[in-house]
Order: C-alpha cells, then sequence, then structure tokens
C-alpha cells in the first residue's frame, strides 16, 4: 500500500508540477480542439501519456537542482523558461501525444480515480 500511496503522490507531484507551464504553452495550440473526456483517454494514449510524464520527470530532474542552485533572477528565469522549453519539447516529441492532450490527461486524472487508476497501472508495469 505504502509504495502505490507513494507512487501516486509522486506520480501527481510530476504532473502538477509542470502542468502549469506546459499548459501556458499549451494555450498558443489550437483552441478549437476539442476538450478530452475520460472515456475519450485510450490504452494508446495512456502509455503516449506516461512515455510523456517520464521525460518530463527528466526535464525536471535535470533543471530542478539548476535552478535551486541558481541566485541570480534573471539567470534562474532564464533557465525555468528553458526547462518549460524543453518539457513542451519532450511532450511534443513523444509519439501519440501532444501538449493539450498531455495537459487534458493530467487534469482529467486528478478528477477520474479510473483514469488515475490507469496510469498508475502503466507506471508500475514500467516499474517492473
Amino acid at each position: 500500500m505504502t509504495f502505490k500511496t507513494t507512487l501516486a503522490a509522486t506520480t501527481t507531484a510530476v504532473a502538477l508540477a509542470f502542468a502549469g507551464p506546459v499548459a501556458v504553452m499549451a494555450q498558443d495550440e489550437d483552441q478549437a480542439a476539442k476538450k478530452m473526456e475520460a472515456s475519450d483517454v485510450t490504452d494508446a494514449k495512456v502509455s503516449a501519456f506516461v512515455e510523456a510524464l517520464v521525460a518530463v520527470d527528466a526535464v525536471r530532474k535535470d533543471f530542478a537542482p539548476k535552478i535551486e542552485a541558481e541566485q541570480d533572477e534573471e539567470a534562474k528565469q532564464e533557465l525555468v523558461n528553458e526547462a518549460n522549453a524543453a518539457i513542451v519539447d519532450a511532450v511534443d516529441t513523444t509519439e501519440g501525444m501532444t501538449v493539450d492532450e498531455y495537459t487534458s490527461i493530467v487534469e482529467l486524472a486528478q478528477a477520474d480515480q479510473a483514469l488515475n487508476q490507469k496510469i498508475m497501472d502503466e507506471i508500475k508495469t514500467l516499474q517492473e
């Protein structure tokens, strides 16, 4: 149980940590795109989402220490901008996933326990 709870907390934290920057950048994309519903998220989309989530986490692990260590506010902001661009690139280069879909799935998974569980199961499979 502790592993599952920790895994869920970690995944949620990673998704939420970068949902804001990704969501802001997604606003520049086609706003006419249909709003996703949990039922729209296929197993293939869950797999692509988890692949993107892992890529986003790698960006976070790379940039977070650099951002924390930077004393100069201007340089820190530049690192944040670079991290945000790297996040968008990580999601965009994930086959079968767009920034808009990624952001939608983050939001949906927070509200839909079944979708959240599908994502958790996919992450668990990757860790085995």
